[in-house]
């Protein structure tokens, strides 16, 4: 949160935008996936993202992986490979 942002520069500035544009882009493809992709890889694209988060968890703003965290996606990854071997 930015003190020195009030009005209208509080919703339109360039950290607002980018983050805007990149929902944006992120929403373009998964309609590009779910159009072209079969059913089975799509959900194991949403459900791996999980996965993907707890890095960039780590990785961006340094929160702990906790043994909680852990569990819970090796309980996603264990969700996938039964999914993928059906």
């Amino acid at each position: 949160m930015n003190d020195r942002l009030s009005g209208l520069s509080y919703f339109v500035n360039r950290a607002t935008v980018t983050a805007y544009a990149i929902f944006f882009g992120c929403s373009l493809l998964t309609f590009y996936c779910l159009s072209h992709l079969p059913m089975v890889t799509v959900n194991v694209l949403e459900c791996s993202a999980y996965v993907y988060i707890l890095f960039f968890d780590r990785f961006f703003f340094g929160k702990p992986v906790t043994l909680r965290k852990v569990a819970g996606n090796l309980l996603i990854i264990t969700g996938i490979i039964v999914c993928l071997n059906r």
